[in-house]
């Protein structure tokens, strides 16, 4: 799966210039409920690019939390033998300004 890059503007984020640089992101899991839809959601990986960043964690957690609940409310759950189980997703968001 694919997300789009999620617009910050509230925040003052820095982009990381160079071949290795770039604007934060966050690998955030989630669990996918019988009934398909999510919660629990927690961090997996911060990469703030830049020191600067690394205040925004938080803030920027809550921002891709929401962006998710809204956008992708529904997910395919895990099935075993027909029968649908609770399941943990990991995904990467990158953020810019």
């Amino acid at each position: 799966d694919f997300f789009p890059s999620i617009l910050v503007i509230k925040l003052d984020i820095k982009e990381k210039m160079g071949e290795s640089g770039g604007w934060p992101f966050l690998d955030i899991g989630f669990t996918i409920e019988k009934d398909s839809t999510i919660s629990d959601f927690w961090i997996n990986h911060f990469s703030a690019q830049k020191k600067e960043n690394e205040k925004f964690k938080n803030e920027l957690f809550k921002v891709a939390v929401k962006y998710i609940q809204k956008n992708y409310p529904l997910w395919v759950t895990g099935k075993v033998k027909g029968i649908s189980l609770r399941k943990k997703n990991n995904v990467r968001l990158y953020f810019k300004k």
